[in-house]
């Protein structure tokens, strides 16, 4: 065997990736990766853009455990242990770079709303993760509005089930629904047609926080204040208040709280 080819045969892989399986991607994937990108890149303070090819285009798999009185061979026990490819269609890598994008150009404006329905909480008191699901769920909210805003709590609140504290499903539900109807108030999106209208008490429900929400916080690392992820070497997003402001809307509107 040439000596080269030797050598290629012996590299060993340090991301490896499955080559005899792989995951169709969707809509809800992308939005899922979108997550993971950005929290790692506000975590390392790095521009998204030097994660996601790395990130976007993998299933991480965590070691399975070998199964009972059989010999794997080396080919085998690599598959297992390598993540899983994502076949995406050209779409979903738009909408994924899309929504990063809204969330570096939209992250000072999103923090401006938070404050304004978090009235007795300080923003980095919150959960790391559910900051950045907030976050990312107000930039869709902002930059897309052809998607419903029901789709969008819904889609976040899954998320935050599974990657969050017990209770934050339903504090990011009520959040990013008064969040929504402050957007409508202010002419930031129109009304989204399946939303209904908040009453005076509804909207001071939204903002009840779950009993046990604060002692979830207070297990959690501490964490400063979210900062947006780093620029690209190409530049920075334009700042909210460069941006043109959106068309006058009706009277705030919402769904039905989620469990």
């Amino acid at each position: 065997m040439p000596r080269r080819r030797k050598q290629e045969d012996e590299r060993v892989e340090l991301f490896p990736l499955r080559r005899r399986s792989s995951v169709r991607g969707s809509r809800s994937l992308a939005r899922e990766k979108v997550l993971q990108i950005l929290a790692a890149a506000v975590a390392a303070e790095l521009p998204w853009e030097a994660l996601f090819e790395h990130i976007f285009y993998r299933q991480f798999t965590d070691v399975p455990p070998m199964p009972p009185q059989q010999l794997l061979s080396v080919e085998e026990i690599a598959e297992l242990e390598a993540d899983t490819p994502i076949q995406w269609d050209a779409e979903e890598i738009a909408f994924a770079r899309s929504l990063l994008q809204a969330a570096q150009q939209h992250w000072e404006l999103a923090q401006e709303l938070l404050a304004g329905v978090l009235l007795n909480w300080e923003l980095k008191r919150l959960v790391f993760l559910d900051r950045i699901l907030l976050q990312l769920s107000i930039a869709e909210m902002l930059a897309m509005p052809e998607t419903p805003v029901a789709v969008i709590i819904d889609e976040v609140v899954e998320l935050a089930k599974r990657y969050s504290t017990e209770r934050s499903g339903q504090f990011i539900n009520g959040v990013l629904e008064a969040v929504y109807s402050l957007m409508v108030q202010q002419g930031l999106r129109p009304p989204s047609p399946e939303m209904r209208a908040v009453s005076a008490q509804e909207g001071v429900q939204l903002l009840e926080f779950p009993a046990d929400y604060g002692a979830a916080m207070a297990a959690m690392p501490a964490q400063g204040e979210s900062a947006p992820p780093a620029p690209s070497e190409s530049g920075s997003a334009p700042t909210p208040s460069e941006q043109s402001p959106a068309p006058a809307a009706e009277s705030p509107a919402r769904t039905p709280r989620h469990s």
